[in-house]
């Protein structure tokens, strides 16, 4: 069994014993780690919406959506629809992005402490 962590009832050793009994593993925080790869993630899923592969995702839209009345707007409003596939790549990759960043910033402020 193991012994139990020290506890006085100031409230600043608390954290101190909780320190001394749990090291630190890993010296970036697992929240930095999952904002990063959350951001990665972003990034690539908004690359299937960039503009430079409109045709081919018009064309893929096209054929899934044929047949519908989403597919007949498509059809009817193709420059509506490349505005919004470009206006939802712009919002993936910023998002993206912004939260590599923020990753990136959480890890410097922990290094420099």
């Amino acid at each position: 069994m193991a012994a139990p962590i020290p506890f006085h009832n100031s409230l600043a050793s608390a954290p101190e014993a909780a320190r001394a009994a749990f090291p630190a593993v890993c010296p970036v925080p697992p929240v930095a780690q999952q904002t990063r790869r959350r951001g990665v993630r972003w990034v690539a899923g908004s690359f299937l919406f960039c503009p430079c592969h409109l045709p081919i995702t018009l064309t893929v839209l096209a054929g899934l959506l044929g047949g519908s009345t989403l597919g007949a707007a498509l059809h009817h409003y193709p420059l509506v629809a490349a505005g919004i596939i470009t206006a939802v790549w712009a919002a993936g990759t910023w998002r993206g992005l912004r939260l590599v960043r923020a990753a990136r910033a959480c890890t410097t402020r922990v290094a420099a402490s």
